[in-house]
């Protein structure tokens, strides 16, 4: 078993990018992917700072800088999702924010309910240096995928 993670904001790297294409989902024949309905308890919980799509989150350019990576948590497998031979990608879209925490986070190319619900929850466990606008730290959107592989 091998997980990676890959983040990376608005094509600016921040530990190495696979943006571009859509990252292939690899499942056994028969089995159908679940609606992301399955996130629903990780998007009632409570979360701090702006959410996702409000005019309050800064995207990289001009004067505000990428967040960078301090402190990655890896992600696991779910026993079901390896047992059923599950690999490919979970993409997502957060907001890191002023103080380097993560704050709202979107999947927004599902793989598995078990697994988008461990890449939420690992991804909200990084710590960042925050992002910047002329120096001063500002809540900054950030894509990261995390890509699941089996050996």
């Amino acid at each position: 078993m091998n997980v990676t993670t890959c983040a990376a904001l608005l094509g600016a790297s921040l530990l190495g990018s696979t943006l571009g294409a859509q990252a292939p989902v690899d499942r056994p024949a028969g089995q159908a992917q679940d609606a992301p309905a399955s996130l629903e308890k990780a998007a009632e919980d409570p979360v701090p700072g702006p959410k996702l799509g409000s005019p309050d989150i800064y995207q990289v350019g001009d004067d505000v800088h990428a967040p960078t990576l301090l402190k990655e948590v890896k992600v696991a497998y779910t026993p079901e999702a390896k047992a059923a031979g599950i690999k490919g990608t979970v993409r997502m879209d957060c907001v890191v924010l002023p103080d380097g925490t993560v704050g709202d986070v979107k999947v927004t190319q599902p793989l598995d309910p078990g697994l988008d619900r461990e890449a939420v929850a690992a991804l909200r466990k990084w710590t960042f240096k925050p992002g910047t606008l002329s120096g001063r730290p500002v809540p900054v959107q950030v894509m990261v995928e995390m890509s699941f592989t089996l050996k």
